[in-house]
C-alpha cells in the first residue's frame, strides 16, 4: 500500500460505521469488472457477515461432507471427480 492509500485509510478510520460503508461502496464502483455486480444492499450484507466472521460473533458452518451430501441431494446425482 503507498503512502497516499495508507494515509487515506488512517482518514477514513475517522468516519461513522456508515460513511465507511458508503466509501467502500463507492470505491468498489470504481474497481474494473466490479460495476454494476453488487448491490449496496449486497455489499452491506457481505461487510456486516465478514465482520461477524471475523469476530467469533458468526456460527460455524458445516462439515465440507454436509454441503456435498445437500447439494447432491439437491440437483440429484453425484458429484464428478
Amino acid at each position: 500500500m503507498t503512502d497516499k492509500a495508507r494515509d487515506l485509510l488512517e482518514q477514513a478510520k475517522t468516519l461513522s460505521e456508515d460513511e465507511r460503508e458508503s466509501l467502500a461502496y463507492e470505491i468498489l464502483q470504481t474497481i474494473e469488472g466490479l460495476e454494476g455486480r453488487l448491490s449496496k444492499e449486497q455489499t452491506k450484507e457481505i461487510e456486516r457477515r465478514a465482520r461477524a466472521a471475523l469476530s467469533g460473533n458468526s456460527p460455524p458452518g458445516d462439515e465440507w461432507e454436509v454441503v456435498i451430501a445437500r447439494l447432491e441431494k439437491r440437483f440429484s446425482g453425484p458429484r464428478s471427480r
